[in-house]
């Protein structure tokens, strides 16, 4: 499947060189609307099958209408959804507006894959990646775009790479960088129970299923659900830097 359209894309002069971009799934967005139309009107009919009257002639042409109107603004409101991955940021598409992000200005990056069930029986993936700058802009990195995992997984890869001495660059000018339940502070790791866990005293940390442990002295300090932690994938990457390093 091809990801990117044909047209040529320029280096930009601040994110650096360009690698990739991904459009939104339009023939999957034309399907899903296909069938949410095509489910509506079954169950449109099923209610007015025995149903008269001037009334039902008039409303039922109406709620097809609403229903056909709400779709397409559905289908436009994401059918230019785009993501432009370069070397150092990537540009975010939303209708006519065009926003750039460097990797080193993502503040917040959680990505959620999953597999379920469709009617209990079909398995599929569910990828949910949710980004926010330092300037409290979000963007949402879902099933709209071709191959969401692998704009993920390149998105994630430029940010752990971009990201993490800016943090180390904060914990040795004295700040603290927060991951929710945990909190990385120059003299240490502190969840949010109060604990503080020196940095010398660090042995471990391993990402499990649905959550993270730490590790201290080879014994587990503290196991932290993936629910209670954002940017969990920077943290891991800052804790094993600290471990190399100490």
């Amino acid at each position: 499947m091809t990801l990117a359209s044909e047209r040529a894309i320029d280096d930009d002069p601040v994110l650096g060189r360009y690698v990739i971009h991904f459009t939104s799934h339009r023939l999957r967005l034309l399907l899903q609307a296909g069938a949410v139309y095509a489910f509506s009107a079954l169950i449109i009919n099923v209610v007015t099958w025995n149903m008269e009257g001037t009334l039902v002639n008039i409303v039922v042409p109406l709620l097809y209408a609403l229903i056909a109107i709400s779709l397409v603004w559905a289908v436009a409101h994401l059918w230019n959804r785009e993501v432009i991955v370069f070397e150092h940021g990537f540009t975010y598409r939303q209708g006519s507006v065009v926003a750039a992000f460097p990797f080193l200005m993502i503040a917040r990056v959680d990505v959620q894959i999953e597999t379920l069930r469709l009617f209990g029986l079909l398995p599929y993936e569910r990828v949910l990646g949710q980004l926010q700058s330092e300037q409290g802009d979000l963007i949402r990195i879902d099933w709209v775009f071709k191959d969401s995992r692998r704009l993920l997984d390149l998105l994630e890869r430029g940010i752990l790479r971009d990201r993490l001495p800016v943090l180390q660059a904060r914990l040795a000018s004295g700040q603290e960088v927060d991951f929710g339940a945990l909190t990385a502070a120059p003299q240490g790791l502190r969840d949010q129970d109060g604990r503080t866990l020196p940095w010398e005293e660090l042995s471990g940390v391993r990402a499990e299923k649905d959550s993270v442990v730490i590790l201290s002295g080879g014994e587990v300090w503290g196991r932290y659900a993936d629910r209670d932690l954002h940017s969990e994938a920077l943290l891991v990457r800052l804790l094993k830097e600290r471990c190399r390093s100490s």
